[in-house]
């Protein structure tokens, strides 16, 4: 999860007034999840690449963020692949693969990296606290707004947890993998997860309030929209409408 934080640079993605990018970024977001056009999806892919490279933060660190989702589209695809039926293309023996699946797998494939790219942009090129603010601009209530902003923060205090418990586990010789297999290992892991999560929760709550955060979002610059920024989601609409024109 700390793959998605913010990272500082000078780009063109950066400077992009938050509240036109996030209407942008979604607007590519939208097209792919409904697109069931392999050459649109492709073309979707290239511009979130595209979006990623203008960024300036090295592609390695986008496929980092990516990691997870691509282990898990790595064991669905073959399953598709197999267990969707329609015209056989060829087999293995007691195993065929169906062109149907094949056609699936790629939407999927090509959907999933698409969506989880723009999405990582717009995570590692705005600051949180920006992109919360900016969901004003959206009629947003504000306590769905808090209730984003809590668990964004509050995810990664947990998943910093976690990783103090698996080593404090494997410096005391317990193999993390084979835990599994003792209950009683598992049920306590989890049970002193949950309680510190609460207590966690609770002194996030206690030292935001000593902050001084009256459940609103404050920053110590106001959002200025450009012509720029209008320029570039103008170039996003044209570029997806093309896409789904001639692609």
């Amino acid at each position: 999860m700390k793959h998605l934080e913010y990272i500082e640079k000078a780009s063109c993605i950066h400077d992009w007034d938050p509240r036109i990018k996030i209407l942008s970024l979604f607007f590519c977001i939208f097209a792919a999840s409904f697109s069931t056009s392999i050459p649109s999806l492709f073309l979707l892919l290239i511009l979130s690449i595209a979006i990623i490279l203008l960024s300036r933060i090295k592609i390695t660190h986008y496929l980092t963020t990516i990691k997870y989702p691509l282990y898990l589209l790595f064991f669905i695809i073959p399953l598709l692949t197999i267990s969707s039926g329609g015209t056989a293309l060829f087999s293995f023996g007691i195993v065929t693969v169906y062109k149907e699946g094949l056609n699936w797998s790629l939407i999927i494939f090509l959907r999933i990296v698409s969506i989880i790219g723009l999405f990582s942009s717009l995570f590692l090129t705005t600051k949180y606290n920006r992109i919360f603010k900016s969901l004003e601009f959206f009629f947003i209530p504000n306590t769905i707004i808090q209730i984003f902003l809590t668990t964004y923060r509050f995810i990664f205090l947990f998943f910093d947890y976690l990783e103090n418990s698996r080593n404090a586990a494997r410096l005391r010789g317990l193999n993390i993998k084979n835990s599994i297999r003792n209950i009683n290992v598992s049920i306590g892991i989890l049970t002193s997860l949950l309680i510190r999560g609460l207590e966690q929760s609770e002194i996030c709550y206690k030292s935001m309030r000593l902050r001084g955060f009256n459940d609103k979002i404050n920053l110590l610059s106001e959002f200025h929209i450009k012509a720029a920024d209008f320029i570039k989601m103008l170039v996003i609409v044209i570029t997806i409408t093309a896409i789904f024109l001639f692609g």
